[in-house]
């Protein structure tokens, strides 16, 4: 009995351990597993992971228990079985021997004496009940061992149910892995398919990259041809307004690329600016000297190159000016848009109707810039401040009967309101008396309106207002038109500017095209350009003189074009 209880704990034991070890192997692979599986918590195979990892987990502690419970009930078998068979051997073996040699003794009394019946009967009896005694105590010990096999029996399903909940959490832990194989070959398949995608956006990284620089290198050349022949076309134009030779058009062209270096124009802009000059009627010498206060005042005020170019040949010719008074003008003008509401437009729109006839009116340019200052200020358009000053200063030198009556009645020559004669700010002077009310202190429209029209009437009391009111108006207008240097000051600064800035680089890149031109690449364009001519002459020659044979090939490609579109 104490070997088959030995042989049990051994049993049970090596049972537990394999069990237990199993899995802590098991439980150690999933979080191996589980860990990697984490990365991939967002898509439905780790969804399907989790919920497996979970079974296992459950499975685990309930085998752990069951496997706990059977080894508490083995040791506690065994040590029964141990005991039962010390006791049951220890009582058994002594119980005999007492029993034996007390009915030994008995029966030899008997034999021996006979005569103490009692005394013999008396050991019988407890010969015999220790002989009951030991037949209790087997029956006790077999009933004990029966006890303990049907404890092993149970024992047994119970190991039984062990082995089953380790099947039941082997199975999920197979699951696991399949799903772990499944997750993995679709980590593959992603990878792949990044490493698939990444190769191509390479290639069309690579593909853009050296689209742009093919597309980058056209652009270039496109602005390289165009540049140079724009500046040559520009230079032919030139040659044939002003009258000049190639070498005199060479001398001409390097003055606009530098003036293209330091203003917001490019050379072809300044080159094309440089026509307005000639047809004005400026020589190449003329054109030199203005081309420079031009581009100053057009850079300094943000104009047009052309524009400005018509306002300062307009001025210049309306008061018989010299051209290289050009710096003079573009400092007039831009003294008159710095200091008041005028701008380019403005004035070139004014100096259209006003500059000539306030030239002959006997102002000077400062006096007429002033005047229109003061009319900008306060808000008269560009077309009526030119239209009517002009008118009023015809009234001025040629008054209209009622004026003179006027003046005659309050003993005022006709010289006296005269600019020729006593100056344009005297002659406004000399006029406040004709034109003042005195009770309301204000100008008398009406008599301004007959004196010099309705148009004029509007600019004749702008200004007798600013003579009245004593604070100089228009003599400090008249003024601020004389500081030198404005246009180039203007134009320094604007140039500062980072648009400016960029365009003037853009405008130097030009000037290099343009040296490759002079360099001899606009020769070879020269040839290029000669050599396709001649071509297409030839071609229209060849077509001119063979016309029935390209008729026959039109004909018969029609023919088969029209074969191939209905033949099937």
């Amino acid at each position: 009995m104490s070997s088959r209880g030995g042989l049990f704990i051994n049993i049970a034991g090596g049972i537990q351990r394999s069990v237990i070890d199993g899995f802590r192997k098991l439980k150690t692979a999933m979080n191996q597993v589980l860990q990697p599986s984490k990365q991939l918590q967002n898509t439905q195979p780790a969804k399907n992971i989790e919920q497996i990892g979970t079974k296992v987990e459950q499975a685990y502690n309930k085998v752990r228990t069951s496997v706990d419970s059977v080894t508490n009930s083995v040791r506690q078998a065994a040590a029964a079985l141990k005991y039962y068979n010390s006791q049951s051997a220890h009582l058994g073996r002594q119980t005999v021997s007492k029993a034996t040699a007390q009915a030994g003794a008995a029966f030899g009394s008997i034999q021996s004496a006979g005569v103490n019946t009692k005394q013999s009967i008396n050991d019988v009896r407890e010969a015999t009940n220790g002989l009951r005694l030991y037949q209790l105590m087997a029956e006790s010990s077999g009933k004990s061992i029966a006890d303990l096999n049907t404890q092993l029996g149970n024992q047994s399903k119970k190991t039984k149910q062990v082995a089953q909940d380790y099947s039941a959490g082997v199975r999920p832990l197979s699951q696991y892995g399949n799903e772990v194989k499944k997750t993995s070959r679709l980590q593959r398949m992603f990878g792949e398919s990044i490493s698939v995608v990444q190769g191509r956006m390479r290639s069309y990284a690579a593909f853009i990259a050296a689209s742009a620089v093919l597309l980058s290198l056209r652009s270039a050349m496109r602005e390289v041809v165009a540049t140079i022949a724009t500046f040559d076309q520009a230079l032919r134009n030139l040659e044939a307004i002003l009258n000049i030779t190639r070498s005199q058009s060479s001398i001409l062209g390097d003055a606009i690329k530098d003036v293209a270096r330091s203003t917001k124009f490019s050379a072809d802009e300044v080159a094309s600016g440089m026509q307005v000059l000639g047809q004005a009627g400026f020589t190449m010498n003329e054109s030199l000297a203005a081309v420079q206060a031009v581009a100053n005042l057009a850079t300094g005020t943000l104009s047009d190159f052309k524009t400005v170019a018509d306002l300062i040949t307009t001025t210049i010719r309306a008061f018989s000016l010299e051209a290289v008074e050009s710096a003079r003008v573009s400092d007039v003008f831009a003294n008159a848009i710095n200091k008041s509401k005028l701008n380019i437009d403005k004035l070139a729109t004014a100096f259209n109707y006003v500059g000539a006839y306030g030239s002959e009116a006997g102002l000077s340019l400062n006096e007429v810039s002033g005047t229109l200052m003061v009319l900008a200020d306060r808000g008269i358009r560009a077309s009526t401040m030119g239209t009517g000053l002009r008118k009023m200063l015809i009234s001025l030198v040629s008054p209209n009967a009622k004026l003179i009556d006027a003046m005659n009645a309050m003993g005022i020559s006709m010289d006296a309101i005269n600019p020729k004669v006593v100056g344009w700010e005297k002659a406004l002077e000399n006029l406040l008396p004709l034109l003042w009310d005195v009770e309301t202190h204000s100008v008398d429209t009406g008599r301004a309106a007959e004196f010099f029209g309705v148009r004029a009437s509007q600019v004749t009391s702008i200004l007798m207002k600013a003579v009245a009111d004593g604070s100089g108006t228009l003599r400090n207008a008249i003024l601020q038109t004389e500081e030198f240097g404005a246009a180039a000051r203007m134009q320094m600064t604007q140039i500062e500017g980072l648009s400016l800035a960029w365009k003037n680089f853009r405008d130097r890149l030009k000037n290099v095209f343009i040296a490759l031109g002079e360099a001899g690449l606009l020769s070879v364009f020269h040839v290029i350009v000669s050599g396709l001519q001649s071509a297409t002459s030839a071609i229209e020659e060849f077509i001119t003189k063979n016309s029935e044979l390209i008729k026959a090939v039109v004909s018969i490609s029609a023919m088969a074009g029209i074969g191939m579109l209905f033949g099937n």
